[in-house]
């Protein structure tokens, strides 16, 4: 065999043990980034739920912490008092917001801005609505 074929050969040789090793190489770089990215955004995703619980059992404490207040419950125990006699039934609610609508003191502008703040200030405690209607 002559010297230029032998080198030819080793050369090819070469080349193609250097494309499978950069090849392996490039997949097992491919897999350990998704690996990576898999772990961060798993520790993310658990960072995220652990402050939202914290802010969820902060927000709890704060309604504890309402429904302690003296004016509160005063005002909790009057209206149940007066309500307690009452045969106050969905129909007659209604009819209460169908007149509150209807009320001349009330700019049509101005319901729709009380209403919208009585939304906002209540809307964090929707997902505990049987607990605030209990107290």
């Amino acid at each position: 065999m002559k010297i230029s074929y032998l080198l030819i050969l080793s050369i090819t040789v070469l080349f193609l043990i250097y494309a499978i090793h950069n090849y392996f190489t490039y997949e097992f770089t491919i897999n350990e980034a998704k690996k990576t990215t898999l772990l961060r955004s798993e520790a993310q995703a658990n960072n995220i739920v652990q402050d939202l619980d914290k802010y969820i059992n902060s927000r709890t404490n704060v309604l504890q912490s309402l429904t302690k207040t003296k004016q509160i419950q005063n005002t909790a125990i009057e209206s149940n008092k007066y309500f307690t006699g009452s045969n106050l039934t969905t129909s007659s609610l209604t009819n209460v917001h169908v007149m509150m609508e209807e009320s001349p003191f009330l700019a049509d502008s101005t319901k729709k801005e009380i209403i919208k703040e009585l939304r906002v200030l209540v809307s964090p405690y929707n997902e505990y609505e049987n607990t605030i209607m209990e107290i």
